[in-house]
């Protein structure tokens, strides 16, 4: 009996330090956040130019890398 009580909390801890390692681990990666992810330019001549600057924001600790940009 004793022997199958250590072996669960054994189990716990690991399991618990397993998940705590996971945790930091999101912690040292890039976090894109996009404060606006649209923009309406409303009615447009054929032809015309339009642009709109989106702003990227990593919040995470490490460099993001933003490739395969496309327009919709």
């Amino acid at each position: 009996m004793k022997s199958k009580l250590f072996l669960t909390g054994m189990i716990c801890l690991v399991a618990a330090a397993a998940f705590a390692g996971a945790a930091d681990m999101t912690r040292m990666l890039p976090d894109a956040f996009l404060p606006q992810d649209d923009f309406a330019f409303g009615e447009v001549l054929e032809g015309a130019e339009v642009v709109h600057e989106f702003r990227l924001q990593n919040r995470g600790d490490a460099p993001l890398h933003v490739t395969g940009v496309r327009t919709g």
